[in-house]
């Protein structure tokens, strides 16, 4: 552990929620919720103990610091800093300025990619912080751990809980430092340590454009296989169907019984990503998944080969069929760039050949079709459910995860419900079922 790992841990578990003697809140992280998007932050009062000793006639001079009305308000502390009584909890959405423009990271992400668009920081030590993604268009926010020294606030990623961080999570560090330059009733101003400035403004609740989209879970089934990582979910002859991990095998879930049945055979190199008319649409996990096979279980009917038919080599990951073009949709990255594109081919003949890609240089664990847009599973600063026009590759719109407890690695639209595949801290496997907005 690094040393600034080793003092930062102490003192968010010893000062982080009685630092000031605040009066705890419930939170995800302690058993709780956390604030809603939509609810009121809680008023925070210091009283007591907890607020500053500045009494009157306590001052030499007789003159009270916090101004005329003794009670530090916004007008009384125009002049002093940090303004005595004021805190920094709460709804806070951005103003003017940037913070953590290079918070994402992420391959051939080495310029300003994302934006903060809001922070809501909680007395008992945790918090969110809200991104936009520039290169895509999506939404994110990420849980936090908050430490607030009356000059400094202090933000610790590691709150995410998710089991397999390094691929879940792309961020530049877990902790990070905030100088607090500005603080009062209504504003706050914090600094980076690359200089940047990002003023807040102190909201009630958050605005619509910067949260993602609630999805409605309708049923959850737990206790499966745990999936494969490279798997995603398909719906195959009525059911739906993943690769397992430990088993090994290509897992079967009825959806008329809404149990897993018999497995469709071992996992080998068939690890499914789409299906197309009774066909399956695989690649290998291995050898940087440069090749995607049509088949059925048993036969190769086709191989979309990247370094013969799209140009040179490209790692493949998430795919989908779609029918209204009769066209396979392929999320990876070029060896030459590393960058995130997708890759529109038309399979109908040989060779196969790309006739359209389009820029999403980010990480997608999963890709679906539902008639008129491709739904996916994004890595942005965590994951994120995003829904994408297949016109621009943009995302159009964002949606929290079911469970932010549980590594999600598969998505499937089937009529009216998405469903979502995943794996829990427990290392079991994690199906649910969705309304489809």
């Amino acid at each position: 552990m690094s040393p600034v790992r080793i003092l930062i841990v102490p003192i968010l578990i010893g000062l982080a929620a009685c630092l000031f003697g605040c009066p705890m809140q419930e939170s995800a992280f302690f058993g709780g919720e956390l604030l809603a998007p939509g609810e009121d932050a809680v008023a925070l009062e210091a009283s007591g103990d907890d607020a500053l000793d500045l009494a009157d006639g306590a001052f030499a001079d007789g003159a009270d610091p916090r101004g005329p009305s003794g009670d530090g308000s916004p007008s009384d502390c125009a002049h002093l800093f940090p303004c005595p009584g004021v805190l920094p909890y709460g709804v806070w959405v951005l103003k003017s300025g940037s913070m953590l423009p290079n918070f994402i990271t992420g391959l051939a992400t080495f310029t300003e990619t994302a934006d903060v668009t809001a922070l809501i920081l909680n007395s008992d030590g945790t918090g969110r912080v809200f991104f936009r993604d520039r290169l895509t268009g999506a939404k994110d926010c990420v849980r936090t751990l908050v430490v607030f020294d009356g000059r400094t606030l202090v933000l610790d990623f590691s709150a995410e809980t998710t089991t397999d961080f390094e691929f879940n999570i792309a961020i530049e560090n877990a902790t990070f430092f905030f100088p607090v330059v500005e603080l009062e009733e209504s504003t706050l101003g914090l600094a980076d340590e690359q200089g940047n400035i990002g003023l807040f403004v102190r909201r009630n609740a958050l605005p619509p454009g910067v949260v993602c989209e609630p999805l409605q879970v309708v049923d959850r089934f737990e206790g499966l296989p745990d999936p494969q990582f490279f798997s995603d979910l398909v719906l195959f002859n009525g059911d739906l169907i993943f690769n397992s991990g430990l088993a090994n095998q290509i897992e079967a879930f009825d959806l008329d019984t809404d149990t897993l049945i018999a497995p469709l055979g071992p996992t080998g190199s068939r690890l499914v990503q789409t299906s197309e008319d009774g066909f399956l649409w695989t690649h290998c996990g291995c050898g940087g998944s440069r090749d995607a096979f049509k088949r059925t279980l048993s036969t190769v009917v086709d191989t979309v080969e990247s370094e013969t038919e799209m140009g040179g080599p490209i790692t493949f990951r998430a795919m989908a069929y779609v029918p209204t073009t009769d066209r396979l949709w392929i999320h990876g990255r070029s060896f030459a760039d590393s960058f995130g594109r997708f890759y529109v081919v038309n399979t109908n003949g040989e060779p196969d050949f790309v006739e359209q890609t389009f820029s999403f240089n980010r990480d997608l664990r999963a890709l679906a079709f539902d008639g008129t847009h491709l739904w996916g599973i994004a890595t942005i600063a965590s994951q994120t459910v995003v829904k994408i026009d297949p016109a621009t590759a943009q995302v159009v719109e964002s949606y929290e995860l079911p469970d932010e407890n549980v590594s999600w690695s598969g998505l499937e639209v089937e009529g009216g419900h998405i469903y979502m595949l995943g794996t829990d801290l427990a290392g079991e496997g994690v199906v649910v079922r969705l309304i489809r907005p």
